[in-house]
């Protein structure tokens, strides 16, 4: 990730999930694994879970590049274009403040208990 607000732990975890998520598309292309319903469903499961990661980075990501565009237009000579890359600045600033927060939600410990039945 680009911005120097996100701490490496954070990048490394990022990173970690990518990698995880493209160990299990290749384990759940395995045909071994395409026959064992229980692996199958373990590796389906953990997908889910690392997925929402993946798609939070990606456009925190995204809002991360724009934010970077508009301050460089906020060298400009021209007022019209610095306050529109002012405004521009404004409007992502709350997109991605809240795309960190669910990042690190997502990135919480999970409780082992959680996928059981409580009855």
């Amino acid at each position: 990730m680009s911005s120097a607000a996100l701490t490496q732990s954070l990048h490394d975890r990022i990173n970690e999930n990518r990698q995880r998520a493209e160990e299990i598309a290749q384990e759940m292309s395995r045909p071994d694994v395409l026959t064992d319903g229980r692996q199958l469903q373990k590796l389906g499961r953990e997908q889910a879970q690392i997925t929402p990661i993946l798609e939070r980075a990606q456009a925190l990501d995204e809002v991360d590049r724009q934010i970077q565009e508009s301050q460089s237009l906020l060298e400009d000579s021209d007022p019209e274009v610095q306050a529109l890359a002012e405004a521009d600045i404004k409007s992502l600033e709350p997109r991605r403040n809240q795309l960190l927060a669910e990042l690190l939600e997502l990135l919480q410990p999970r409780d082992p208990n959680d996928e059981r039945d409580v009855i």
